[in-house]
């Protein structure tokens, strides 16, 4: 007989029926274990794996019949096969015993090629039905991984779409739009050269600003195609948020006189951020943009920092626009679509930008209304600790580095021919 694998339990009140088993299975390689009665036999079950149950009905006390309701009941037991040992020679206590959930009975006296077949026969259908089992959950777990993936990327697919479009109508109206598009106010200077000499230098002027314009915008599409591939694969770099900010207010002092607002700015000098220096300086300043644009004329932007654990907190006070709405407040809660607000359609693709750098840096930005003229935004972001970095062994200071490629500056001058 070749050698089996399997754990079976016996389980008779007569000691002599437990050895003559015993043996016989034991030479054929199953491990066995032995129980002389009920109780005892549905504690070795709950305690030890158990393959197969050779079970005597005529018990006293818990009787086989109940011993394998019990089992049949269970979650955890109920798949393992239990072949009934009986002396009871008739149909009624066998057709009992399969009812109750027994796969099979032997009768005593035993035959002892009888039992060792069956014995055999069973765990090779139990393994054989465990095996399946297995395979189906498997399945059903790729099925489900499956599904959730596509799921995700028909989502994907959509947001994509939606913000490609959003991107090309933003690119379209710079080139194009009556009145202000950069194509229109060449033609418009290129028209008026001569025949308005006067007016040249406004609409040079504006030509300038529209250009600018265009190219900010191709900038911050490039940027935000390239951030694709930026997920986790970028060096975290000790930034001085308070020169990064300080650079900042200064290069959006005009903005900010427009609206005759004042920057109250408290931020900690020693507060330090991992993160990139560029990326961050163009998130921050866009986030900065967007609090100029929703602040009422007029007023303070109060800039404060703290740290909490590991995590700087950036936060700016502001006391907003009356004509405010109800969009402000998911103002950064996208980062692939233009928001519908007025700072939205200002900024463009530059806001959606800022979220997406913020997110890819480990970090959050946020608003909420703290009263009902006041807003208040806030920006989370790691602090730097030296552990984050592989490049960098001291703080660096802002600088002033163009964000706009400069291959894309080159190809779109050539273009206009200016």
């Amino acid at each position: 007989m070749t050698k089996q694998n399997g754990n079976v339990l016996i389980v008779d009140d007569t000691p002599e029926n437990l050895r003559v088993l015993g043996e016989l299975l034991e030479s054929d390689g199953y491990e066995i274990r032995v129980a002389t009665n009920g109780l005892h036999c549905l504690n070795i079950v709950r305690s030890t794996p158990i393959d197969l149950i050779l079970l005597d009905i005529m018990m006293p006390s818990l009787d086989g019949y109940e011993v394998c309701r019990q089992l049949k009941k269970d979650e955890s037991t109920k798949q393992i096969p239990i072949i009934f040992l009986t002396s009871l020679n008739s149909s009624e206590s066998e057709a009992k015993g399969l009812q109750l959930g027994a796969v099979d009975y032997i009768t005593k006296p035993f035959s002892l090629a009888l039992v060792r077949v069956r014995v055999a026969n069973h765990l090779e259908l139990y393994y054989a039905r465990r095996l399946l089992q297995e395979h189906n959950e498997h399945l059903e777990t790729l099925v489900t991984k499956r599904s959730n993936q596509l799921v995700e990327a028909h989502h994907h697919l959509k947001t994509q779409s939606s913000a490609m479009y959003d991107y090309l109508q933003i690119i379209y109206k710079s080139l194009w739009a009556p009145g202000e598009g950069l194509i229109e106010q060449a033609r418009s200077v290129i028209n008026s050269l001569d025949k308005h000499p006067k007016e040249q230098a406004v609409l040079v002027e504006r030509y300038k600003q529209s250009e600018e314009q265009l190219l900010q915008t191709t900038n911050n599409a490039l940027i935000m195609a390239e951030t694709n591939h930026w997920w986790g694969q970028y060096d975290a770099q000790p930034v001085i948020i308070s020169s990064m900010i300080q650079n900042i207010i200064a290069k959006m002092d005009n903005a900010a006189k427009a609206k005759s607002l004042v920057w109250e700015n408290n931020a900690m000098s020693s507060n330090v951020v991992a993160g990139d220096l560029d990326l961050l300086t163009q998130a921050v300043s866009t986030i900065f943009q967007a609090a100029i644009i929703l602040a009422q004329s007029a007023s303070t932007l109060r800039l404060s920092s703290r740290l909490e654990g590991q995590i700087l907190i950036l936060e700016i006070i502001f006391t907003r626009q009356t004509t405010s709405n109800k969009a402000m407040y998911t103002l950064f809660q996208t980062t692939n679509a233009i928001h519908p607000s007025e700072a939205g359609r200002e900024l463009g693709l530059a806001l959606p930008l800022a979220v997406k750098i913020i997110t890819i840096l480990d970090g959050k930005v946020a608003i909420e209304l703290v009263e009902p003229d006041t807003g208040r935004i806030e920006i989370q972001l790691p602090a730097y600790q030296k552990s984050t970095s592989r490049l960098l062994k001291k703080p660096v200071a802002f600088s002033t580095t163009l964000t706009i490629p400069r291959i894309a500056c080159a190809m779109l001058r050539n273009c206009t021919g200016f």
